[in-house]
């Protein structure tokens, strides 16, 4: 899903803020995962769970 699309289904309005608070940290710990990891302002950029570690 994209910032955007969090964003409605969360309720918030800042997808900016989203991303910097929420999502950035949680691809850092590995638990997100980029669409575009070579891009992070990818235009067209979304999240999905990260596998889980076995």
């Amino acid at each position: 899903m994209s910032a955007n699309e969090l964003c409605q289904v969360l309720g918030r309005k800042d997808s900016k803020e989203l991303r910097r608070t929420y999502l950035r940290p949680l691809v850092n710990e590995g638990l997100l995962k980029l669409k575009y990891p070579e891009t992070e302002s990818h235009p067209h950029q979304a999240y999905q769970a990260a596998p889980a570690n076995r």
